[in-house]
């Protein structure tokens, strides 16, 4: 399982997850429960040290999929400032869909 963890964070890195905030400290902090899982395997302390390593694992993926987000969405804004006629449009910048009225049930006397 460790060497699953460590590969998983090895390709948030190279995704560019050191780049993006948010990526970046579940980046770190699954290098931090790698180190510490192997150093709980040391001391044959097997169940925490798996218990850390799907941790690990787990903060690796969200790191990737951070990174992955943060490209795409650049990838967006280029391509929305390409069309013709077209202002790029941020999350901020969207409206929020109008509020559905909810029907009223009549009262009886």
């Amino acid at each position: 399982r460790l060497a699953n963890s460590v590969g998983a964070a090895q390709g948030a890195k190279e995704a560019g997850a050191e780049q993006v905030p948010d990526a970046a400290l579940h980046l770190r902090l699954a290098n931090e429960q790698n180190a510490e899982a192997q150093r709980l395997m040391a001391e044959d302390d097997n169940e925490r040290a798996a218990f850390l390593t799907r941790r690990a694992q787990s903060d690796a993926e969200l790191a990737l999929a951070l990174a992955h987000e943060k490209d795409a969405n650049q990838r967006v804004a280029e391509a929305e400032s390409k069309r013709p006629g077209q202002t790029p449009q941020t999350a901020t910048d969207a409206q929020p869909a109008p509020a559905i009225p909810t029907p009223q049930t009549p009262t009886t006397p």
